[in-house]
């Protein structure tokens, strides 16, 4: 079910998003926006990683220490996302994205329960909103919500997936800029990458 909602969706971002707009976008500060965006970015303090490292803190205690802590690792997320510009301060997309983390128990000598590498994958339908947009700085706020596949041990399980970026700088030319974000959710507390417009 899920699944067909956000197939559903996507076919009409991709489809429709298009006849969405006519003619050039400009932001109330005057900047021509282009009508697509693709983001490239790095994530750190996900949901995910924050939620295994308490998993591995209680491990610890609930053993009384007879289970120890050995690793715990995140590579952090790493995602992409298209939007397409439909309103001059509204931006329509979809996110994808991945993170691998490794949690690794120890018990006289041998790997405890819950030891293993877990990865995570996001699809996620995303809206941004301008608070303003300039030609070489703007702010905005963004929110995804759909699915995320938690893959480890053997097995798959898809789980809901959010992120809410609260507080966003995107900063540089008309077609490549940067781009900060405070929030969070499944692409971390912290985000950053580069950003095409076309």
């Amino acid at each position: 079910m899920i699944r067909r909602v956000l197939l559903s969706l996507l076919v009409l971002l991709s489809a429709g998003a298009p006849c969405l707009t006519a003619g050039d976008l400009v932001s109330r500060q005057g900047r021509v926006l282009a009508g697509n965006e693709l983001s490239v970015g790095y994530g750190r303090g996900s949901y995910a990683e924050l939620g295994l490292a308490v998993t591995g803190a209680l491990g610890v205690a609930f053993t009384l220490g007879a289970a120890q802590l050995e690793e715990l690792s995140s590579a952090g997320v790493f995602f992409v996302e298209y939007k397409r510009n439909v309103l001059r301060s509204l931006a329509l997309g979809v996110a994808m994205g991945y993170e691998g983390c490794t949690l690794r128990f120890k018990t006289a000598g041998s790997d405890g329960p819950g030891t293993g590498r877990y990865s995570f994958l996001t699809l996620m339908p995303s809206a941004t909103l301008r608070w303003f947009s300039f030609r070489r700085v703007g702010m905005y706020s963004r929110a995804a919500a759909g699915i995320m596949l938690s893959v480890g041990n053997g097995s798959a399980k898809p789980v809901f997936a959010f992120q809410a970026g609260l507080v966003c700088v995107d900063f540089g030319g008309d077609t490549l800029r940067g781009f900060i974000e405070l929030g969070g959710g499944c692409q971390g507390l912290v985000s950053g990458g580069l950003r095409y417009c076309f």
